[in-house]
């Protein structure tokens, strides 16, 4: 029990003693309050790491059940969305952030077999890569948002010619992705670059990357944006070859 005293004025020995006494049980009560909730923010973290667990996993088994069903049935296009869509799903929901270059382009894949699909073949990726950069590791999602720029934005939902080229140079890997779409005006380009967007819409996946690139490596201009209205946008991204832990 806590005792108190109504001044803070130490007549005797024993004041000070029930003085001392009551600011070491508030303490203690103060401490035992923060343990309780940090114990109780702990297993709310537990509850949800293991949602998170359950989740995926759940919905990458369903994609395989569906995929399985869809090719009982001779519905090739929806086996090859969900066989797809099982994989990007499985890409997305690992631990590593730092994945190899034919692990991101398989995913790259994985995307554009859906947007064929989504296009009636009027959706065409051509891939040019190196064989020596294919085990070269970098973040994961960097091709990504490239791609996914180009079908959405370059291509404007009408279909058309992606090319994704990606080769060593010296100490730095090029990447290069172009479309033969809307193109964008050199006014657009700029506010892209400096990250003059709205979520969502068109250049706010490129300015993330910029980001990253240049937390990761260190490079402040990373990313070269050519564009003619009309006529197709060209991106192209440079990192360093280096070797970097998982």
């Amino acid at each position: 029990e806590t005792l108190f005293l109504e001044k803070r004025e130490f007549k005797t020995e024993i004041d000070m003693l029930i003085h001392s006494y009551n600011n070491v049980i508030c303490r203690l009560k103060k401490s035992m309050e923060q343990s309780v909730e940090l114990q109780m923010n702990e297993q709310r973290m537990e509850f949800r790491m293991l949602q998170a667990q359950i989740n995926p996993h759940f919905l990458y088994n369903t994609f395989n059940l569906i995929s399985s069903i869809a090719g009982m049935n001779g519905i090739d296009s929806i086996c090859k969305i969900t066989v797809s869509i099982s994989e990007m799903f499985r890409y997305s929901i690992q631990e590593n952030l730092i994945v190899q270059l034919q692990d991101e382009l398989r995913e790259i894949n994985n995307y554009v077999t859906i947007q064929t699909i989504r296009f009636k073949d009027r959706l065409y990726a051509d891939f040019d890569v190196e064989e020596e950069v294919l085990k070269v590791p970098i973040p994961i999602f960097l091709l990504q948002p490239l791609v996914e720029n180009a079908v959405h934005h370059g291509l404007n939902g009408e279909g058309g010619n992606i090319e994704i080229k990606v080769f060593e140079q010296e100490d730095e890997i090029i990447f290069i992705v172009s479309d033969d779409g809307v193109g964008m005006s050199d006014e657009k380009i700029e506010d892209i670059l400096a990250g003059r967007t709205v979520t969502g819409k068109s250049g706010f996946g490129l300015y993330s990357l910029i980001q990253r690139i240049r937390l990761t490596y260190g490079i402040e201009n990373p990313v070269i944006i050519q564009s003619e209205v009309g006529v197709g946008t060209e991106i192209i991204v440079t990192i360093k070859k280096i070797k970097m832990e998982k």
